[in-house]
């Protein structure tokens, strides 16, 4: 979603009328159609408000349903983008990981602690807060757990925390693990939101659930889940 100016949602808006006879039913839903998606760019939510009440307004409609349709389209895009997110992480997951053997049999676990150790490495203000919500035994696999005990404990003491400074507790094969981390989830662009999904992942994991008993469409249809009840 993309920051607009006041003048380029107006001529958006003014726009989704073209071709579109306004003085019928059939013509104000398709407007509105158009118009919801134009609301759905907009990123800041205080202005999205703003414009979604002028559109209620001018077509007469009330502000709950426009909120609703409003809802629906940036839920789907929420779910989309997940979705594409968690299949690049996958992508990434080494299916023959001899440093991090666990992986092998909990890729979903594994690569969704690698992108918390990825953001956390990049967002050292973050430390506190996702500590608090996943403490390190919540780590699935022993390799990434290490990685993310040294990596918070270094933050929280204000260490040094390059690369190099995981040299005196990690061999160098180790070591060699966690820069191929850092260097394949640059790519992913992980966020707040993304990396809140992988905590996700793990605080929701069950050690008697099986890799292959959850299809991809059921692992999404969790994170709607997770979303609706947070």
């Amino acid at each position: 979603m993309l920051k607009k100016s006041d003048g380029a949602i107006e001529f958006e808006l003014e726009k989704c009328k073209d071709g579109i006879d306004m003085d019928t039913d059939i013509g104000r839903i398709d407007y509105l159609k158009k118009a919801y998606k134009v609301l759905a760019d907009i990123s800041s939510p205080t202005e999205r408000e703003i414009y979604a009440k002028k559109v209620a307004a001018e077509q007469n409609v009330s502000i709950t349903t426009v909120n609703a349709e409003l809802n629906a389209i940036l839920k789907n895009r929420r779910y989309q983008y997940s979705k594409k997110e968690w299949t690049r992480t996958i992508t990434f997951a080494d299916k023959r990981d001899t440093i991090n053997p666990e992986a092998n049999e909990h890729r979903r676990e594994s690569a969704a602690e690698a992108g918390i150790i990825y953001y956390l490495y990049n967002n050292h203000d973050a430390c506190g807060d996702v500590l608090k919500k996943l403490p390190p035994d919540k780590f699935v696999t022993s390799f990434n757990r290490r990685v993310y005990e040294s990596l918070t404990s270094k933050i929280t003491d204000l260490q040094d925390c390059s690369v190099s400074s995981f040299n005196g507790e990690f061999s160098p094969e180790e070591v060699g693990k966690i820069t191929e981390i850092l260097e394949k989830y640059s790519e992913l662009g992980i966020d707040a939101k993304v990396a809140e999904d992988y905590i996700n992942v793990l605080l929701n994991y069950k050690p008697k659930e099986k890799q292959e008993d959850i299809s991809d469409d059921d692992f999404f249809k969790k994170f709607e889940e997770m979303r609706k009840k947070n």
